[in-house]
Formats: C-alpha cells, structure tokens, sequence
C-alpha cells in the first residue's frame, strides 16, 4: 500500500505543478491522503530543519504508517513539499498564509482535513508529532484497520 500510495501522490502532485500556473493552494492536493509536516526555515542549512528531517527519516516506518509526508519552505528558493518541487512565490504564499515571517523557524502539522493541528516554534520530538496524530479521530479508526509493524518507540 505504501508504494502505491506514494505513487498516487506523486501523480496528484504533478498534475497541480502542470498547470501554467501554480497553485497557492498546493496542500490542497493532500487533503484527505496525507498529514503534513511543513518546516519553514530561514535558509536550507539551518541546523534544526536537517535534525528534524534526519529523525523522520531514521523512523520512516513510523511516519508512513500516520501517512506523514514533510515540505521544507525556503523563503526566496525553490522549495519541496513530499517530492515535489514548488517554486519561490508558491513558498512565500505559504508562508504568508500561516503567517510565518521569512527569518522564522516552525513546523506545522497539518491534519488530513487541511487544518493546522499543531504549531512548533522549537524542532518537537517525534513522540510529540505521534500523540497529536494518534489522538485524531480518523487516526485512531485508521490504526484499527492496520497491523503496526513498527517500533513503538522513535529516536
């Protein structure tokens, strides 16, 4: 289910990026199939964006199985959100939208409905992430229906 997923979600992706123009709304395209995590930062070298990616990346298990993906915004770049590329006025769009200044760092999580679920001025531990998730309505009818084959525990 994984790949597949992925591969829907690629395709729904580039189909708003073929437009002449792009979309404000990009995370509109994820509605319903996937939670995201949107870090904005200053610059792509900020140290605490490379932990976080870094620590979904070490629980990869975990975060597919809340169906995660992440966009890392990038005030003035090219930025990316899942795997997908969204060009700098799409960022800034963003940015603006969740009122999120260009020197500033946050994470936000967003809920497969489209609404902010939680707003992180630090890097949260994962566990944090998870029990927000995990305390979601449609989360806990998804995790009936599924066999965790992951740690319990993030690093």
């Amino acid at each position: 289910m994984s790949k597949v997923f992925m591969i829907g979600l690629l395709i729904v992706l580039l189909q708003s990026l073929a437009h002449s123009n792009e979309d404000e709304n990009v995370l509109s395209d994820l509605q319903w199939q996937a939670r995201v995590l949107l870090v904005f930062s200053p610059d792509r070298a900020d140290p605490r964006s490379i932990a976080f990616a870094d620590a979904l990346s070490r629980n990869s298990c975990a975060v597919n199985e809340r169906d995660i993906v992440s966009g890392y915004i990038v005030p003035g770049t090219t930025s990316r959100i899942a795997d997908v590329s969204i060009g700098a006025e799409v960022a800034r769009d963003l940015g603006n939208r969740f009122g999120i200044g260009s020197s500033e760092f946050r994470i936000l999580l967003i809920g497969k409905d489209g609404g902010v679920k939680a707003r992180y001025a630090a890097v949260p531990s994962l566990d944090t992430i998870f029990a927000v998730i995990d305390g979601m309505p449609m989360r806990r009818r998804e995790a009936m229906a599924q066999d965790s084959r992951c740690r319990s525990r993030t690093d």
